[in-house]
C-alpha cells in the first residue's frame, strides 16, 4: 500500500470533529468536577447515561453528563461544532432527562458549546440552566 499524504488529511479532517467531541466531554466532566461551587453542589457522583426511550422499542438516547448528590441532579450536553447551540438542544435536554428516575432531586441543566449559544436559548440563562462556552471556561480557570 502506498502511502498518500491527501488521502491521510482528509481522513483526518473527516474525522477531527468526532475526535475532538469526545476530548470535549472529557473537559466538560473535568471542569464540573474541579468547579462544583458553580453549580451550587458537590456531586457525588458524575457520568454518562443512556438507555432506552419509554414505550419506543428500537428509539435509544444518552445524555453527555450527568452528575448528582442526595438532593440535586445535573444533566449536561457538550456540543463540539461550528454552529451555535439553540432552544432546540435545550428542549432536547429536558426530554431525556425525563427518562432518568431523579426522585426529589432539584434539576439542574448545563450546556457547553464550543460556538456559543443563540439569542432564544441565552435568555433563558438562570440558576437551574448553565450555558458554558471554553471561554467561560478559561475565565474561571484565570486564563
Amino acid at each position: 500500500m502506498e502511502y498518500s499524504p491527501e488521502r491521510a488529511l482528509e481522513i483526518i479532517l473527516n474525522n477531527i470533529n468526532q475526535c475532538m467531541g469526545f476530548q470535549f466531554e472529557e473537559t466538560c466532566k473535568k471542569f464540573l468536577q474541579e468547579n462544583p461551587d458553580l453549580f451550587g453542589f458537590t456531586p457525588r457522583v458524575i457520568g454518562k447515561h443512556w438507555g432506552r426511550v419509554p414505550y419506543k422499542k428500537n428509539e435509544s438516547y444518552d445524555i453527555d453528563l450527568v452528575a448528582y448528590d442526595e438532593k440535586n441532579i445535573l444533566f449536561g450536553e457538550c456540543k463540539w461544532s461550528n454552529k451555535k447551540v439553540g432552544l432546540n438542544e435545550y428542549k432536547r435536554l429536558l426530554l431525556r432527562s425525563e427518562y432518568v428516575n431523579t426522585g426529589n432531586r432539584k434539576k439542574i441543566y448545563v450546556i457547553f458549546s464550543k460556538s456559543g449559544f443563540e439569542e432564544d436559548l441565552l435568555s433563558l440563562q438562570s440558576e437551574n440552566l448553565y450555558l458554558i462556552t471554553p471561554l467561560n471556561m478559561a475565565e474561571v480557570y484565570g486564563i
